[in-house]
Parts: C-alpha cells; sequence; structure tokens
C-alpha cells in the first residue's frame, strides 16, 4: 500500500491494520478476480479496494453499482488512488470521484478530511460526508481540474441552473444517459460519436489537421459548434 493511501486512511480515522477482508457483495457490478475489498468499522459504509490493473472507469461503474446512499470508497490502483464520496442529497446524489495522483492532490484531500469526524456516530459522520464533499468540490473548482466530459464550472455555475429553470433534473438525466451504457461510460477517444449520439446529436466528421473534429447537428440543423476529440484525462491543458 502507498504511503499516501494510508495517509487518507489515518485522515478519515481508520487504521490499515484493523482492515476486515470482504467479498464485493456491496456493489451490483463484477470487478477483475485480481481485485482484492476490505471494510472497517465505523458508523459510515466504508469500502477500500485494491484494483490492479483498473482504471478510472471501472472504478466508476464500480461506485455506481453501490446501493447504500452515504458512503465512502477508496480505491487505490497501479499509479494512483480514487477517491469516490457519495452522500444522500435530493438531486445531487450521485458517487464523487476524486482521482489522486500528485502529491498536491493528496495534500488538498487530506486537509479537507481531517476537518471532518467519521467515526464518532452515524449523524456526525453522515454530516461530515456532506460537508468534505462540498468542500473538495470548491477545491476541485477552484483549480478547475476537470476530469470529465464536460468542465465542472460549466456544468455547476450554468448547465445545472438552466435546467433546473425548465423543471430538468441533472442528476436524473446523467443517470439515464448512463443507463443507455449499461452505467459503463466509454472513456475511449474512439466512443466520442457514439456518446454524442446518445445525447442526441448526429455528426459530420471535419477534415483538420490534429484532433478529430466533428460537426453537430440537432434536429437537422447544424449547430454553430464543433466538437475535438482529444485524448487526455484533464481538460485543462494547453494546445
Amino acid at each position: 500500500m502507498s504511503l499516501n493511501a494510508k495517509r487518507l486512511l489515518e485522515a478519515f480515522g481508520v487504521d490499515e491494520q484493523k482492515k476486515r477482508a470482504s467479498s464485493f457483495v456491496f456493489s451490483s457490478k463484477p470487478v477483475a478476480t485480481s481485485w482484492k475489498a476490505f471494510t472497517f468499522e465505523l458508523p459510515l459504509a466504508f469500502y477500500y479496494v485494491l484494483a490492479p490493473g483498473g482504471n478510472v472507469t471501472q472504478i466508476r461503474s464500480l461506485a455506481f453499482g453501490v446501493s447504500k446512499e452515504n458512503f465512502v470508497l477508496l480505491v487505490v490502483v497501479d499509479s494512483q488512488v480514487i477517491l469516490v464520496l457519495r452522500r444522500y442529497k435530493k438531486d445531487d446524489n450521485a458517487p464523487f470521484l476524486v482521482p489522486l495522483r500528485r502529491e498536491e492532490d493528496f495534500e488538498r484531500a487530506i486537509s479537507a478530511i481531517r476537518r471532518f469526524n467519521f467515526v464518532s456516530d452515524e449523524l456526525t459522520a453522515h454530516s461530515s460526508l456532506h460537508s468534505v464533499v462540498d468542500l473538495l468540490r470548491a477545491g476541485a473548482e477552484r483549480y478547475f481540474t476537470n476530469r470529465g466530459l464536460f468542465s465542472s464550472y460549466f456544468l455547476k455555475d450554468r448547465l445545472s441552473g438552466c435546467l433546473s429553470e425548465r423543471r430538468r433534473s441533472p442528476s436524473k438525466e446523467a443517470s439515464s444517459l448512463l443507463a443507455r451504457f449499461e452505467d459503463e461510460f466509454p472513456a475511449d477517444p474512439g466512443s466520442a460519436v457514439q456518446v454524442l449520439e446518445a445525447l442526441g446529436y448526429s455528426t459530420e466528421a471535419v477534415s483538420a489537421p490534429g484532433y478529430p473534429e466533428y460537426a453537430l447537428r440537432s434536429h437537422g440543423r447544424l449547430l454553430d459548434v464543433t466538437c475535438v476529440v482529444s485524448a487526455v484525462e484533464s481538460l485543462d491543458v494547453k494546445a
């Protein structure tokens, strides 16, 4: 186990030596036979997973298969640690993934987690979970770390408000989109057209140097938008 993974466990108030072996019955999703799961005696569901050869897409699938409304999932993959937090909150209860690679990533996460109490009792642990999700999200947005399909700033500060005004639920629509891919969102660049079509667009390949580009149509109308497909993990990259 990496030193930083051990520090994360300690920040939550648990001792790695007291982990208990567990099956993966807590998730409805299949996992590789080489993966191992553990739990701790806490007032909050806490799953600790060693996942050699795993990736973010597989961890996301594992997390979405957990039926618990409130839980912590800490996954150690070959070159990184992935922290997943889920809290029960109306219209905002999807698992929140925090990939940790650099020392500063770990320091920010550990600093946030240490502010709260996850071991005293269930009410305090759940309250702490709610608060730490908000704190980690704020930290991610402060540094504009957008490890996903869309910018987190755009989703939270622009799109979410517009959809709410139209009486639409972002979390329900996201769940509906994931269901079209059997809860395993395709993360490889080769699936870009499949994802765009699932979002309701038709695509037209654009002849251009560099990354693949697509013009988009909605209901037959050509949009003043171009989709550029880049095989990067973060949207915060310099051209």
